[in-house]
């Protein structure tokens, strides 16, 4: 269950189902995004409106280029974060500010 969870997961999707009690908490623990994921999520934001403030569209970050595709992913991160309670739900994001 464990395994099967963290490769859907890692895969894109958004969770699972599951028939037993005892299989939610690994599901959670498989599709609930790490404080590493987290951060990283915030960093690319973060990075974003200084960047849109600046005029600019797509940007370098850790020496990566980051352009709306990530931005997308970033935010869904944060919003599946958000909804297990691991990000406060007053932390403003572009999706709510109509900008993703």
């Amino acid at each position: 269950m464990v395994a099967e969870s963290m490769q859907g997961s890692q895969m894109g999707y958004a969770g699972k189902q599951v028939i037993h009690p005892n299989q939610i908490g690994p599901v959670q623990a498989a599709f609930t995004p790490d404080d590493a994921a987290i951060s990283h999520a915030s960093r690319v934001m973060n990075a974003m409106r200084e960047h849109q403030e600046a005029g600019r569209g797509a940007f370098s970050l850790d020496g990566k280029m980051i352009d709306m595709p990530l931005l997308k992913n970033a935010q869904k991160v944060l919003d599946r974060a958000r909804a297990a309670g691991k990000v406060p739900t007053d932390l403003l994001d572009r999706k709510e500010a109509g900008k993703i």
